[in-house]
């Protein structure tokens, strides 16, 4: 079972450096999921301990952030 959580943006002081440099941007093609992204992960060998926190974007946007545990893992 997924938990989800509904935040507003964050924004200035609230984003943390470290995280913003781990995090890498998904655009999925329209009608994707996030189960895909994982999905897309794991067959290119990030397990669930390399990423630290997976989001959506705005609804019916095909977006996806994906933050690592490591900056190694962004490359």
């Amino acid at each position: 079972m997924m938990t989800v959580l509904h935040l507003p943006a964050l924004a200035g002081e609230s984003l943390v450096d470290d995280a913003v440099e781990r995090t890498v941007q998904v655009q999925g093609q329209p009608g994707c999921s996030i189960v895909g992204v994982d999905n897309i992960l794991m067959k290119n060998g990030i397990s669930d301990r390399d990423v630290e926190c997976m989001a959506s974007g705005p609804p019916g946007s095909s977006q996806y952030d994906v933050t690592f545990a490591t900056k190694d893992k962004c490359i």
